[in-house]
């Protein structure tokens, strides 16, 4: 019963602002509220956020839940002066589809809940998710949620701020609010935008893409169901970034990228007042991940190429150039504070990380694009194709090239495969590094596009097949003079295909998922933060004072001291923070302070009273630390937190397992210095 009620506490907090604001200017269509709705959530917040910060109130479930409550009075009012009739969706055809799509979000939710053995408040134990426990401790502990205080270097004086991308955090913050915690409410969070976004998102898109292939709206529905079912089986986006790296907001702003092309693809020539959930949604991207710039300009434009290709493809661009233009000035207006952040500290930092593939054949590169193959730590599985998928999407582009349909679809889906393509034979030297820059040149983020664009090919291609053989079917014998209409008879053969395919490969795909979630949550194969760990922070908890400070390396579980028990850690990032030298400092000389005057006075100057040590953490690669400090090789525990034992006024005080904590004297600290 817990676990649900965390669920449907995420799921009011990331859906609820969003439909609230697509409702409140009068939009009453399906697919921007499907499309929309997560990604204008997260936007909604974010200017919250904001807003708290300058009327000097706290963030938190109580105003987000009060700009929800105004959006949702103005919805209510826009309603009523304005009532349109339902539309009326006859037939049991029309079913198909929503039950189709019920079904993939079920295995999806089944998928992330065996990966967590059944217990939202199971930590995540990759490296990006010390970052994210951290963050949405901090404002709900804080209450600071504007752009500009995110992500404090010091966890006590809220400053230097180095700023990071925290849409995802304010939405976790708040619902931790309600469940009981920041990682319930991150994992609980993660759950919902993961798996119901990307379905509501991969279902927008495909919806958009069926009804450009000219089907009718049960074959539409149907379309958007069978997308759903191939996306949740899919290993990435979410799946892959989660369990590799732990890089959640840009496995959500990849989620939520379908949805909202979407709906810029059916903005109308009249669409003004509508443009804005469409810019608060942008706001919302960007606060999610950076990165869903670069996602969102070459999905669109390249679909545009293909939609040119088409009948009144021109015609339809032309009608959104005024409406786009209006969403751009809108987004600059009321993203200005977190594009001031972007553009300030992060404009050329991702482009600078090295490549993680090195250079390849032609046929290899195109294999490990198309093939759709496995990648993670688990050898067992590495390299393994999704071969189902791989068929069913091929089958998919052959029909759609042969009826010349949603080609804008086919040249989106090209152009993110010959960018992953070129990274693979020239990575990071190539003008496809222009858009593999954004993404850290980081092959494992650039291949999701095409994984992300596959389940609306599938599911918009085979509906065109399906409807196809229904008609082909109804005039042919005893067919044509039974009583199934040709949507029916449609229907039939997409449930009979979609139960096939979701007790066999979708399954199948689901346990495989299953078990590298496992692998990082409910039975991880890593231990930065376990049961040590937690005996640590209860014998800390009521020994550190205030203003006290623990030092530690943030590559161990000496983080969720602060998550659970508030207690300042001074590093809360594991090669420290280029704006903040002393983190690092303290990483690799901690142990000089008996010789090094520098040391002791840092010291000193940040009430460092104990010492935090885990002697077997995890290992991760050290290149792009500040200053490349660390090397470019594995990365484990701090040497300066090395041969620790007998240095003046430090003791040990407690151990367990590998984790120690020493007590630091700083009277004997400031005698060093005569």
């Amino acid at each position: 019963m817990r676990e649900a009620a965390t669920l449907l506490a995420a799921l009011a907090v990331v859906l609820s602002p969003g439909a609230a604001l697509v409702a409140a200017v009068g939009v009453r269509r399906p697919v921007w509220f499907a499309g929309l709705a997560p990604a204008a959530s997260v936007g909604v917040a974010t200017l919250v956020g904001m807003a708290c910060a300058l009327l000097g109130v706290r963030y938190g479930i109580v105003p987000l839940a009060v700009a929800t409550a105004l959006l949702l009075v103005v919805a209510v009012v826009v309603h009523r002066r304005r009532p349109r009739p339902r539309p009326r969706l006859r037939g049991a055809a029309v079913l198909a589809g929503p039950l189709v799509a019920l079904a993939g979000i079920a295995l999806g939710l089944r998928t992330w809940l065996s990966g967590l053995a059944g217990d939202l408040s199971t930590p995540p134990q990759e490296h990006d998710t010390i970052v994210h426990s951290e963050l949405v401790a901090y404002i709900a502990r804080t209450g600071r949620g504007a752009v500009w205080q995110l992500l404090p270097v010091d966890l006590l004086d809220g400053a230097p701020v180095s700023f990071y991308p925290s849409g995802m955090h304010l939405l976790s913050a708040t619902t931790g609010d309600l469940t009981g915690g920041p990682v319930r409410g991150l994992n609980g969070v993660t759950v919902v935008l993961l798996v119901l976004g990307l379905a509501l998102s991969v279902a927008a898109l495909a919806a958009t893409a069926a009804r450009r292939a000219r089907l009718g709206v049960p074959a539409t529905l149907m379309a958007a169901g069978v997308a759903v079912l191939v996306a949740v089986g899919m290993q990435a986006p979410t799946i892959t970034l989660a369990a590799q790296g732990g890089i959640l907001p840009n496995a959500a702003s990849l989620a939520l990228a379908p949805g909202f092309v979407a709906a810029l693809l059916t903005l109308r020539r009249g669409d003004r007042l509508a443009a804005l959930p469409v810019a608060v949604a942008a706001v919302g991207l960007v606060a999610l991940h950076p990165s869903a710039v670069m996602t969102v300009g070459v999905t669109l434009v390249a679909w545009w190429i293909g939609d040119l290709a088409t009948r009144g493809g021109l015609a339809r661009l032309r009608g959104q150039v005024v409406p786009l233009a209006l969403v751009g000035g809108l987004t600059v207006l009321l993203g200005a504070p977190l594009l001031a952040q972007l553009v300030g500290q992060t404009a050329t930092r991702t482009a600078a990380f090295a490549p993680d593939v090195s250079a390849t054949t032609l046929p290899s590169a195109l294999r490990h694009t198309l093939a759709l193959p496995l990648t993670g730590y688990l050898p067992q599985y590495q390299d393994r194709v999704q071969f189902a998928v791989v068929v069913l999407a091929a089958v998919a582009a052959v029909v759609l090239l042969a009826t010349r349909r949603a080609l804008g679809l086919l040249t989106a889906l090209a152009a993110w495969a010959a960018v992953s393509v070129a990274m693979l034979v020239s990575p990071g030297s190539g003008p496809e590094a222009l858009v593999t820059g954004f993404f850290y040149n980081s092959f494992v983020r650039v291949r999701t596009h095409v994984h992300l664009l596959v389940p609306t090919l599938v599911g918009v291609g085979l509906l065109v097949l399906a409807s196809l053989v229904a008609a082909r079917l109804r005039r042919l014998g005893p067919v044509r003079r039974g009583p199934l209409p040709a949507p029916a008879v449609a229907a039939v053969l997409v449930l009979l295909g979609a139960t096939a395919y979701a007790v066999g490969p979708s399954r199948g795909y689901a346990d495989v998922n299953a078990h590298y979630l496992a692998s990082r949550y409910g039975h991880p194969d890593i231990d930065r933060v376990g049961a040590d760990d937690r005996a640590a922070f209860d014998f800390l908890n009521g020994r550190v004072g205030p203003g006290e400070r623990v030092m530690n390396s943030a590559n161990d579980g000496s983080t969720y001291l602060y998550v659970d028990k508030g207690i300042p850690v001074v590093n809360t990032v594991a090669m420290g923070f280029e704006r903040a030298p002393y983190t690092y400092r303290l990483l690799q000389r901690f142990n000089q302070y008996p010789n090094d005057r520098e040391i002791r006075r840092l010291v000193l100057e940040l009430h460092i009273t104990w010492v935090y040590v885990d002697a077997a953490p995890p290992a991760i690669w050290a290149s792009g630390s500040p200053g490349n400090w660390a090397g470019t090789g594995v990365f484990t525990t701090a040497p300066g937190l090395t041969a620790l034992a007998g240095l003046p006024g430090l003791t040990e005080e407690f151990r367990s397992g590998q984790v120690r904590v020493y007590r630091l004297d700083r009277a004997t600290v400031e005698h060093l210095d005569g």
